[in-house]
């Protein structure tokens, strides 16, 4: 499925590390489970979100609220997010899509989860 890191690294970018003092830094690691899934973190060191925000940004990728809803009065924050959730979920089902970990002045990980897919003619992930 096209573009769903570049969103995520321009949020860490635009949102998470712009303003920030010092280093910069921002991770990619991917991992296959033993489900035969493939979970991708985006990781920075940026400014975090805190508990409040963070929960309604759960609350938006749940469905339980609207993105203009939940985002404070920030229009366009968030909905990124949740246009790459909604994807990956009406492309691979309920179970896959985003998770959100993050901390105040330490940074943010969003997990994207989606299930490994094996190319026939090959053999190549």
């Amino acid at each position: 499925m096209k573009l769903i890191l570049q969103p995520l690294i321009e949020n860490s970018l635009f949102h998470g590390l712009e303003g920030k003092n010092g280093r910069w830094i921002i991770k990619i690691h991917a991992i296959r489970t033993n489900r035969d899934e493939i979970l991708i973190k985006v990781m920075d060191n940026g400014v975090g979100m805190n508990e409040e925000k963070l929960a309604r940004l759960h609350a938006t990728l749940s469905g339980e609220t609207t993105s203009s809803a939940s985002d404070g009065g920030n229009l366009g924050q968030g909905i990124g997010l949740v246009n790459i959730h909604k994807r990956i979920q009406i492309y691979y089902g309920k179970q896959y899509g985003l998770t959100m970990k993050s901390w105040i002045d330490k940074g943010t990980v969003v997990t994207i989860k989606v299930p490994l897919s094996i190319r026939e003619d090959d053999g190549h992930l």
